[in-house]
């Protein structure tokens, strides 16, 4: 499992938003990024800035790649989450679609 043949694709497609690419997390490989909403909300008297995050899942030799995006929300029972199935050839738009769904996510509500 890596993410060799995933990175350049998910690289550039992060760099063509302008957003922050992690990389580790707890001392194990992630590629993972955050969008956040430009409205924050306030939740029990406090603050928050509602995010979605889009990951990718490791890659292994042979089977789809699979990309998760993820909105948190308050209550957490009303957050959102949904896995794409990209090939090497769709992965960039399976990208593109998985950032439209946490940017339509976050429009809706936080």
């Amino acid at each position: 499992m890596s993410y060799e043949t995933v990175d350049p694709i998910f690289s550039k497609w992060a760099q063509r938003h302008s957003l922050q690419v992690f990389t580790e997390y707890k001392d194990e490989a992630i590629r993972m990024t955050r969008i956040y909403s430009s409205k924050p909300r306030v939740h029990r008297g406090r603050v928050e800035i509602p995010h979605a995050g889009i990951s990718l899942f490791p890659v292994q030799s042979g089977k789809p790649i699979y990309v998760g995006v993820g909105a948190s929300r308050r209550p957490s029972r009303n957050s959102k989450y949904v896995k794409l199935e990209a090939t090497i050839e769709t992965l960039d738009e399976v990208l593109e679609r998985a950032y439209r769904q946490a940017a339509e996510w976050l429009v809706e509500g936080g």
